[in-house]
Formats: C-alpha cells, sequence, structure tokens
C-alpha cells in the first residue's frame, strides 16, 4: 500500500490512499501501515502531532512514527520535510529525556525513513534500562537515508541514532 500524509490538512479525517486523500500526522499514516512493503509518502512540512508507542512494549518511549516491519517512510527531502519530537516538559533529566519525551521515529526490522530532518527528539529514559526506552532521541532500528539527524538526545546509547543505519545522512 501507498500511504499519504500532509501536514498542512486539517486533520486525520480522509483514507489516506491518495495524495488528495492524505492523513494530518504521521501516527495516522504509520497506523495504516503494517505490512512488509507499505511505504508512507509525505508531503513537505514539519511533522509535530501525534504520538505512538512501539507494538513491542507499552513502557517504551512514544514517538512522533512508529513503523511496523518493512515499511517505508519518505519525505520530499531533508530541506523541506522536517519530523519535530520533543523533550521532556516535566520530570526531566537537563538534556531534556523524561516520561512525556518524544523520539522522532521508531523503526521496525527492516523498516527505513529516507528524506527527512530528524530533530528534536528525546527518550523516556534518563539512564539504561529497556532498548525501545532509552536509544535514540532521533531514531531507534531500521535505517535513516539521504537524512539530517540533529538535536536529538538520550540518556543512554546515542543522542541522535541507536540500532540503526546512516546512509548519506549529516548527523
Amino acid at each position: 500500500n501507498d500511504i499519504y500524509v500532509d501536514a498542512s490538512v486539517p486533520d486525520d479525517s480522509k483514507n489516506g490512499f491518495a495524495p488528495y486523500f492524505a492523513k494530518r500526522t504521521l501516527a495516522a499514516a504509520a497506523a495504516l501501515a503494517t505490512a512488509k512493503g507499505d511505504v508512507i509518502h509525505a508531503a513537505p512540512g514539519i511533522y509535530d502531532e501525534g504520538a505512538m508507542k512501539p507494538m513491542e512494549s507499552a513502557s517504551a518511549t512514544s514517538n512522533r512514527v512508529n513503523l511496523a516491519a518493512g515499511v517505508g517512510l519518505v519525505g520530499a527531502g531533508a530541506d523541506v520535510t522536517v519530523i519535530e519530537g520533543r523533550h521532556a516538559t516535566h520530570d526531566a533529566d537537563k538534556l531534556g529525556n523524561g516520561p512525556d519525551a518524544l523520539r522522532c521515529v521508531y523503526c521496525g526490522t527492516g523498516a527505513y525513513v529516507r528524506g527527512f530532518t530528524l530533530r528534536g527528539g528525546a527518550t523516556n529514559a534518563k539512564s539504561a534500562s529497556h532498548d525501545n526506552t532509552a536509544g535514540g532521541g532521533g531514531i531507534r532500528g531500521g535505517a535513516a537515508i539521504d537524512c539530517v539527524v540533529t538535536n536529538n538526545v538520550c540518556g543512554y546509547r546515542g543522542g541522535n541514532g541507536n540500532g540503526n543505519a546512516f546512509i548519506r545522512c549529516t548527523v
């Protein structure tokens, strides 16, 4: 399936299966992309809404987008397509990690992100704990391709990324 998302549309009420029926949030688009080979296409914009937990752990850090295994997320280019995470606003450490932090992207096995700037993400954990809680404020797992990954933090195991591949990225 091809699923479309556009930060400039008013809400997530459309079905997401054509550019003119795009979802607003990455979380809503990712909820539709559940099969290996599904691709989410993002129009230019700043994606700073929505939050999802990884399927593996309800206690893990929330993410702007949680990609299922084998799903792709393709932006219009890192210069015009941004995923904005969030540093914690309460009970945070000095870096911004804490319970209401949001990582930019969590990738299941074989998932990838291409053509985005991933910025401002953080993690729940402030010290060593479950991998999905502590690793990578920008991206955890999968691959980042042709991305800019910047200004992300985590309390443990890689601020900008953890357990992922960076391919032609600026980190």
